[in-house]
C-alpha cells in the first residue's frame, strides 16, 4: 500500500513539473528580444517574469505599433464613397436611372445617399423599397432633411441600411427618433449644418453609428464646400477619440476630387458626393470614385 502511495505522489509531482516546464519552454531565448510587461501567474510559486524574458501563454504583449511603409509613411486608411442621388435623377423606376445606379454600384460605390424631405423631389417609400430590392448588396442611407419623426415612420420598412436625422430638426425628439431608427433594424446617424457647433452632438454620440458633417447648406446640390467644415471634421474626430467611440465621420456637400484630400486628412471616413459622381452619361464612375477614395492619390495618415 505504501508503495502505491509513493508511486502516486511521484507521478503527481512529475505531471506538475512537466506542465510547468512546457509552459515555460523557450523562456530564455537569446535569439529573440520579446519585451513584455511584468506578468504574475496563478501558480503557487507566484512566478514573476521580468521584461527581459517572455513566458509563453502568460505574457501580456505591448500594443503593436502602427504598420508603416518602407519610406516611413503611416498605412493608408480606407475611405468609403457614397454617391448622392440627385433629385433630377430620381424619377420613379425610370430605366435609364436604374442603369446608372447599376453602373455606379459596379464602379465601387460603398453605399448610396438619398435626401428625403428637401426642397426638391424626394422618392416615395415604394420607390426606395424598389431600389433596395433591385440592389440588395448596396446599402442605402436616407438623410431626413425635414420632418424626421414623420419620415422615419414612412420609410422604416423600405429595407435601407441607414437613416440620418439632422440635429436642427425636432431636436427635443432626437433620442426618441434614434431609438425608432434602431428599432427598424437600421443604423442611425445625426447630421449637423454648417452653423451648428460640434459640442451640441456630445450627448448623442454614444447612440449613433455615424455623424454627418454638412459641408454646404442642406437641400441643394452643386454648392461650394465651406472651408470652415474642415475644422469641424477635426473636432468631431477629436471628440470621438476622447470618448472612445467608433462611429463613422461622414462629410456631405461640396465634395470633389480637388478637395477630397483635405477632407480625408481632417478625419472623414465617408465622402458623400453628388454632382461630382452621379451624373447621367458620365463614363468614368470608377475613376472618379477611386480618385475620391484615394484622396487624389495622396497619403493620408490614420
Amino acid at each position: 500500500m505504501k508503495y502505491f502511495l509513493k508511486l502516486f505522489f511521484v507521478a503527481t509531482f512529475w505531471c506538475d513539473v512537466s506542465m510547468f516546464a512546457s509552459m515555460c519552454d523557450g523562456v530564455l531565448d537569446p535569439t529573440r528580444d520579446n519585451r513584455s510587461r511584468l506578468v504574475r501567474t496563478s501558480f503557487p510559486c507566484d512566478l514573476c517574469v521580468d521584461e527581459r524574458i517572455t513566458v509563453r501563454y502568460l505574457t501580456v504583449s505591448k500594443p503593436k505599433k502602427k504598420q508603416r511603409h518602407e519610406d516611413g509613411r503611416a498605412e493608408q486608411r480606407r475611405v468609403l464613397i457614397a454617391p448622392s442621388l440627385l433629385a433630377s435623377l430620381l424619377v420613379a423606376a425610370q430605366p435609364p436611372f436604374m442603369n446608372e445606379l447599376a453602373k455606379v454600384s459596379r464602379a465601387g460605390a460603398h453605399w448610396i445617399h438619398i435626401d428625403i424631405g428637401g426642397e426638391q423631389y424626394s422618392p416615395c417609400p415604394k420607390t426606395i423599397e424598389l431600389y433596395t430590392k433591385l440592389f440588395p448588396d448596396l446599402p442605402f442611407d436616407l438623410h431626413m432633411l425635414r420632418n424626421p419623426t414623420q419620415n422615419i415612420k414612412l420609410y422604416k420598412k423600405t429595407g435601407v441600411a441607414r437613416m440620418t436625422i439632422p440635429y436642427e430638426e425636432d431636436t427635443p425628439k432626437l433620442y426618441v427618433n434614434i431609438t425608432h431608427i434602431k428599432g427598424s433594424q437600421c443604423k442611425s446617424g445625426i447630421a449637423i449644418s454648417p452653423k451648428t457647433p460640434v459640442e451640441c452632438l456630445e450627448p448623442y454620440l454614444s447612440f449613433v453609428d455615424h455623424v454627418t458633417v454638412m459641408g454646404v447648406k442642406p437641400g441643394n446640390s452643386g454648392q461650394d464646400f465651406i472651408p470652415e467644415t474642415l475644422r469641424k471634421i477635426s473636432q468631431v474626430k477629436e471628440l470621438r477619440g476622447a470618448l472612445g467611440l467608433n462611429f463613422l465621420i461622414v462629410v456631405d456637400g461640396g465634395v470633389r476630387v480637388e478637395n477630397a484630400i483635405h477632407i480625408i486628412t481632417a478625419g472623414a471616413d465617408v465622402l458623400v458626393a453628388g454632382s461630382s459622381v452621379f451624373v447621367i452619361g458620365k463614363k468614368d464612375y470608377g475613376g472618379t470614385i477611386s480618385a475620391l477614395s484615394n484622396g487624389a492619390a495622396c497619403n493620408v495618415r490614420r
